[in-house]
Order: structure tokens, then C-alpha cells, then sequence
């Protein structure tokens, strides 16, 4: 037969509830449910054991119970109970009892009423819950109530986390505090706290612990721990930890030896210690280092007080002399392992603290005396003005910086051509090394987010810069293109691959020309497209923007050389839907590999400006087109024969006008390259160095249409008239086609034009784009 109870169930489970929450001061409903296990079992199986359950009979009896923040539970106001103690002089104070207490202090004691109190100035408390970064303080006098306190607050915020301070619980603390807000554990909210240097020190007037904030010399260096020297003579000695180094949030050091060694000087601040020994006095409460705060650097004035007599305190390498305070250190220092470990940028540290400072504390990969010498900037604001694709000039305060497109990137992407994507002195950020010759030279540019790029190693800053001063109008802006006799003796054979049906992905789309991104060798790059290449469902697409988005998904074709360093890729073709058929690439392999062997060669009269540009200005009378041309520079860094009438046609177009023409190269031409390696992907034909194919020939232009040819005649005549303003004659379309200019003699080499073509590109201010085939 079961005993009846003294009390009946709910009874005893509101006096147990009652005392458990008064003595946590306050508990959350989850701990709460840890202690019903030491209910009867007859209790505990009525009202139940779960969250739910216990927050039920809780919100049945008001009068006993609070949930605050729905989570934390607290005795009410009309509930609350004083416990009575008498004192060694007969006195009696109230002692706290609730976590809700906001200062109810009993009015038979000597101290103030809580409702009167808004401010507490040097009092004594004790440390009754302590958390990671705040914690509560109990105050018996002049009042009775809590104080809650955070990490900023304590010993002025020389700790990352109360943790690591070595604060513990039942401590006692002296404290500065002011009312806080309502509905809160504590009424309190303290604004300064600080250790008590003697806990048995009973008045309530002690002032707080002395710190000192000085400079040392690192003597002894462990994993977690080591010493510091200073003061005079270096006769002082401060313990510090892993856990006092000041570092960036998210900065994960696992070992003291990484960031120091011994006779590194560092700025410290330290307190006396209470486990002080006769060689070790102090504790340091923070450390800064250089790597990780301007504060670690030096400054003419600091002084380490070097032991000139050499008179210093001696310490053991086995620290034996000192065992019980390093036990006693190690077993306070807490260190957080749930923390995530983080891979740090070591040589950008003091960048990102403080971009906007002259780099002096900012390195760079493969550092050298006169490269750390060198002027640096780092997150400067300037304007950004465009030259070229690929070249132009960053203007700031009264200075110009060279820019080039593969160190410049727009939210995060790199940048293909500046013209088509940087505005006109468009606001940007840039990081810049100047030369001992006193030229700007950006090494990273950028708007919107700033790239996680690797820093510039000083050899390509000493290659861009040798680039610059060689050729000053130079478009090769390659970081990685050294002199052209490195070039040329780490030169091997040409080895071209013919890439078809690669997936990519449009990132951005002009009337003109796209962007686009695909998958090079397990790395991603970005390429130009433009319109007169792109075919939807086989159709040619004279305004992208009508039938691109970003996002969209297109197939391409294209061939990629490498020639000892170089690398080069040429886009061919792209197309949505079905391949398009009959459709002529726009450069074969062969040429392709001698355009990749001329690659940033010139012709020999380079120098010539004024012939170069004849082409440009006008055909003299007197002279034969084709002479003109054997001084020009084509597109794409290829060599063309000008003798050829194709060719003549195209030089006559303004530069920003001109598309690369097919060139049936003769035999001579082509065994020029006989090692080069030619291979065909995705089953396609494969081509040896004379261009000789194994498989489909391409298909024959023999089967045009007179209708095809009476087009071609239209746009070549349209494009002649709108050059030369002259009258221009078409006649018999179907065979040939001559132009009875009076300007342009040799008229009669034009006529086999049509004969010799391949596929020929050519746009107008009227007719965008077509796709001529001829045989």
C-alpha cells in the first residue's frame, strides 16, 4: 500500500520548482527539466518531464511563476522570499533570491531601497553565472540586487572572451553600474568591472587592479604559452598564452612558434599575477604582434630598457623553478576547439585592417629588400580611363596609374575588354606598386566586392614593368609575358587541339559582342563572341541582345595552341540549337599556328608609323594597293600575303570595321610549320602540319546559288561606295565582279576576288553582318 504524501502533487512540484529556480536566480526551462528526475515518481508521472509538460503547469500558477522571453523562468515579485541570516554584529540582510530581482532589499537592514538606487560607483560583487562573452554579478551592498556584465566592460576589454581572462565563478569583482532596462535579469547593467587584487579585502572602496601597458622582448616561446621580458634592466617577467594574442575575428593560430620567436619585440599589457612567483610576476592580459595590429609596431619612441649588463633573471629550460604556476596557467587558459579553423591571408593581414594607409606594412609575395623599398598603395579611389581592349590609366590625386585588363575586375569577374566594360573615368579601387623609375603600376583593380585573387609576386611586376618601359604604346599587357628572348629559348613545338561541341555559359550580352564562360583544362574562362559568329537554329543573329540572355546556355567551337609558354585560344564558333551547317571556320589550324608562332613578333618596318598608317589615309595614285599592304599589321597577330586581292579589299576598312578573312595559305606557306601538331576533338577530322585531312573533306562552295553570288556583288559594292564616295559598277555579277575607279589601279587583280575567298565577314553601317561562301 502505497504511503499518502504529506503534500498533495501539485504542492510539491510548485516548492520544488520554487526552490530550484531561486537558487539558479533564474533558469531556463530546458535545465529546469534536468532536475525533475529528483521528483517522487508519482509527481513526475502526473505533470510529466518534457518542455511542454513543465511550461503547462508553470503557466498555471502566475502568482508563483514568470517565463520570461517565453524560455526563462523566475519567481514573481509577490513570491518572493527572504532568506533571514544574522550577521557577526547582530545586523540582518537580505539575501537574493530570484534572478528577476531588481533590488528588493529588505527595509530591517541598513541598506538603501532598490527603487532609489539608479547607480552603482566602486562596489563589491561576486561572480554567481558566467558565460563565453557576459556574465552576472550578485551585490549584497549598498543594495541587494544582480548585475549583468559583458566581456567589453570587463578590466576595460583587454580579453577576446571571458574564457580566456580566467575569470571564475564566486570571484570577487568591484564594479561600476547603472539601471537597465526592465524585464530583465538583472536590474543592473555594469559599465566597468574589474578583479578585486585580495577577494579577503572587505572594502567596498578598493580601487581597481594597476595594469601596465609596455613594450618587451619575447625570452621564451612553447606552443601555448611563453615570457615575456621588459622593464628595467629586463628584470621583469609576464606569462601569456596563446589565447592573449590579439588577432582579426575568424584568425585561428594553433601554435605560438607560427607568429613568434624568441627576441621578437612586442607591445603587451599585463596585470600582477595571484599566482605570482619570485621569477614571474605579471600576466599578460593581451599581446599584440605586427602580423596582426599596427599596435605590434614599433615606434621611434618605445624603448625596450635592453639588459646592458647582462644581469638577467635566469629561468630553467625546464621550467622546473616554475612548474606550479605554468600548471596553474595551463589549467585556468581555456581554449575554444568548437571554434572553426580559418586559413588566413598572412601577407594581406595588415591590408585588410587598414586599406587606405601606404603599403608599408603590406606584402607581397617573394619579398627582396628593393622590392619592399618600393612605394605600394593598397584600396585607393581613382578614376579609371580606357585606351585600349586591354590597356589604359587609372588618374588619383595628382598621379597616373597603368592598368591593363587582366589585373581589372567588375563585382568579382575578370574583365575581357575595358572598352566594352569599364565606362569612361569610372570610379574604382586599385592596389599599385611605383617603379624607382616613378611609373604607377596597378596590381589589382577593381569595383564592387574586392577579388579574392593571390598578391602579385614581384617578378611579374618587374616583367610588367620591363614590358612598359620597352614599348610604351605595347598592347601585349600579359603579366606572365617576360622579355622575347625568354620566349623564344623556352620555345617548342606548336601542339593545336581543335575543341567542338563545348558547353558554355553567356555572362553577358551586347548587340554586338557577348561573353561568355566554359571549362579550359579544368579551369574556367571567359572568352568574346561576336554576333557574325553566333547562329541560332542555324540562322546567323545580327543583335545578340534579341536572342541571348545572361545565363543562357550555348555550344562552342574552338582551337586552343600552345607553343612552349604561350597559350592561346581562339574562339570559332557558337551556336544555340542544332550546329549550323555549311559553315566555314574562320581560321584553320594551320593558320592558327602561325598566327600562335608570330605571336607578339612585328613586322620588320614596326617603326614605320607613317607607312602604317597609310592604308588608313588614303591609296596614292601612283602606287599598287598590294605594296601598301606589306606594312601592315593584320588583326589577331597574323601574316598575311597583300599581294592578295581579298586582302585588298579588307585593308581598305577602317580598323574598327575590319573581320579576319579565311587566307588559303600556298604549300610554301604551310611547310613553314612542318612540326606542328594538329588534333581534332569530339570525332572530328584530324590535321597534320602540310593540312592534309583524314576524313569528311569541308563541303564544297561549287553548289552556290547565282542568287548567293548577285549578294556577295551587292555588299562588296556597297561597302566600296560608302569608303571612296565614287560610283561603283557591277557588272556580270555571276563570274566577276571590277571596279572602274580611277583612284585604285590594278583593278583587274580584284577579279578573281570571289574565286579565292573562303568565308569573308564583312559589316557595314547598314548591313550588320553576313556569311559569304564562294568557291
Amino acid at each position: 500500500m502505497t504511503s499518502k504524501l504529506k503534500y498533495k502533487p501539485s504542492e510539491v512540484m510548485v516548492k520544488f520548482l520554487k526552490e530550484r529556480v531561486e537558487s539558479n536566480q533564474g533558469i531556463s526551462l530546458q535545465k529546469l527539466t534536468g532536475h525533475l528526475s529528483q521528483l517522487p515518481p508519482d509527481v513526475r508521472n502526473k505533470y510529466g518531464c518534457s518542455v511542454k509538460s513543465l511550461k503547462s503547469f508553470l503557466q498555471q500558477h502566475p502568482q508563483t511563476f514568470r517565463i520570461v522571453n517565453d524560455n526563462n523562468v523566475c519567481v514573481t515579485n509577490g513570491e518572493k522570499r527572504s532568506s533571514l541570516k544574522s550577521s557577526l554584529n547582530g545586523s540582518v540582510e537580505s539575501i537574493p533570491t530570484s534572478t528577476s530581482d531588481h533590488g528588493g532589499g529588505s527595509s530591517d537592514g541598513p541598506a538603501e531601497s532598490a527603487d532609489e538606487v539608479t547607480t552603482l560607483s566602486n562596489v563589491k560583487g561576486k561572480v554567481y553565472r558566467l558565460f563565453n562573452v557576459f556574465g552576472f554579478i550578485s551585490v549584497t551592498y549598498p543594495i541587494k540586487t544582480s548585475v549583468y556584465f559583458d566581456v567589453q566592460a570587463f578590466e576595460n576589454g583587454e580579453y577576446a572572451n571571458l574564457s580566456a581572462s580566467g575569470l571564475q565563478l564566486g570571484e570577487c569583482v568591484v564594479l561600476d553600474a547603472k539601471v537597465g532596462p526592465r524585464d530583465c535579469e538583472a536590474k543592473f547593467r555594469a559599465s566597468k568591472v574589474a578583479r578585486l587584487e585580495n577577494a579577503s579585502n572587505e572594502s567596498s572602496t578598493q580601487s581597481m587592479p594597476q595594469n601596465v601597458d609596455t613594450t618587451g622582448t619575447v625570452q621564451k616561446v612553447q606552443e601555448k604559452y611563453g615570457f615575456i621580458k621588459f622593464g628595467r634592466n629586463n628584470r621583469e617577467r609576464a606569462f601569456f598564452h596563446l589565447n592573449n594574442i590579439h588577432r582579426p575575428p575568424g584568425v585561428e593560430i594553433t601554435a605560438l612558434p607560427d607568429i613568434l620567436t624568441v627576441d621578437d619585440k612586442v607591445r603587451f599589457k599585463a596585470k600582477p599575477s595571484k599566482k605570482s612567483t619570485e621569477q614571474v610576476k605579471w600576466e599578460a592580459t593581451v599581446v599584440y604582434v605586427p602580423q596582426f595590429s599596427k599596435k605590434g609596431e614599433m615606434t621611434p619612441g618605445d624603448s625596450y630598457s635592453d639588459d646592458e649588463s647582462g644581469n638577467e633573471v635566469f629561468m630553467s629550460d625546464d621550467e622546473s623553478d616554475i612548474a606550479q604556476f605554468l600548471q596553474q596557467k595551463l589549467e585556468d587558459s581555456h581554449h575554444d576547439e568548437s571554434s572553426p579553423a580559418a586559413t588566413y591571408d598572412w601577407d594581406r593581414a595588415s591590408v585588410e585592417e587598414d586599406p587606405q594607409v601606404e603599403c608599408s606594412n603590406m606584402s607581397f609575395v617573394g619579398d627582396s629588400d628593393e622590392w619592399d623599398q618600393l612605394p605600394k598603395r593598397s584600396g585607393e579611389k581613382g578614376q579609371f580611363v580606357p585606351k585600349t581592349d586591354t590597356e589604359g590609366e587609372i588618374i588619383f590625386r595628382e598621379e597616373v596609374v597603368r592598368a591593363s585588363s587582366d589585373v581589372t575586375f567588375c563585382n568579382g569577374e575578370p574583365v575581357g575588354s575595358l572598352l566594352w566594360e569599364i565606362r569612361d573615368k569610372e570610379e574604382v579601387l586599385f592596389d599599385a606598386v611605383r617603379s624607382q623609375d616613378g611609373i604607377w603600376i596597378a596590381t589589382l583593380v577593381w569595383t564592387g566586392t574586392r577579388p579574392t585573387v593571390p598578391p602579385v609576386s614581384k617578378d611579374t611586376f618587374y616583367k610588367r614593368l620591363r614590358a612598359l618601359e620597352g614599348d610604351k604604346v605595347s598592347n601585349d599587357n600579359s603579366w606572365d609575358d617576360g622579355l622575347q628572348e625568354q620566349k623564344s629559348s623556352t620555345k617548342g613545338q606548336p601542339c593545336i587541339s581543335v575543341h567542338s561541341d563545348v558547353k558554355g555559359k553567356v555572362v553577358k550580352v551586347m548587340e554586338y559582342v557577348g561573353y561568355c564562360e566554359f571549362q579550359v583544362n579544368n579551369t574556367t574562362r571567359k572568352e568574346q563572341f561576336m554576333s557574325d559568329r553566333f547562329y541560332q537554329d542555324g540562322k546567323p543573329c545580327s543583335d545578340l541582345t534579341k536572342v541571348l540572355r545572361v545565363g543562357d546556355e550555348i555550344w562552342l567551337e574552338y582551337i586552343l595552341g600552345v607553343d612552349g609558354t604561350e597559350e592561346k585560344l581562339h574562339l570559332d564558333l557558337c551556336w544555340q540549337g542544332p550546329r549550323p551547317p555549311r559553315v566555314e571556320p574562320q581560321m584553320t589550324p594551320e593558320q592558327f599556328a602561325q598566327a600562335l608562332g608570330n605571336f607578339g613578333t612585328s613586322l620588320e618596318d614596326d617603326d614605320d608609323d607613317d607607312e602604317d598608317l597609310a592604308p588608313f589615309q588614303g591609296i596614292s595614285q601612283e602606287e599598287e594597293p598590294g605594296a601598301q599592304l606589306e606594312q601592315l599589321q593584320l588583326p589577331d597577330c597574323r601574316t598575311y600575303n597583300a599581294k592578295e586581292p581579298e586582302n585588298f579589299v579588307e585593308s581598305l576598312l577602317p580598323e574598327n570595321r575590319k573581320r579576319v578573312s579565311q587566307v588559303t595559305h600556298k604549300q610554301e606557306e604551310v611547310a613553314a610549320f612542318p612540326s606542328t601538331a594538329v588534333v581534332h576533338t569530339c570525332g572530328c577530322t584530324m590535321y597534320n602540319a602540310e593540312g592534309h585531312g583524314s576524313g569528311t573533306a569541308p563541303p564544297s562552295m561549287a553548289e552556290l546559288s547565282e542568287d548567293a553570288l548577285r549578294r556577295i556583288a551587292a555588299i562588296l559594292a556597297e561597302e566600296l561606295k560608302s569608303l571612296v564616295a565614287q560610283r561603283v559598277v557591277v557588272q556580270d555579277a555571276a563570274t566577276q565582279v571590277s571596279f572602274p575607279i580611277q583612284d585604285i589601279k590594278g583593278s583587274t587583280e580584284c577579279s578573281n576576288t570571289l574565286a579565292e575567298s573562303g568565308t569573308q565577314t564583312i559589316s557595314t553601317g547598314a548591313i550588320k553582318s553576313e556569311e559569304l561562301f564562294v568557291d
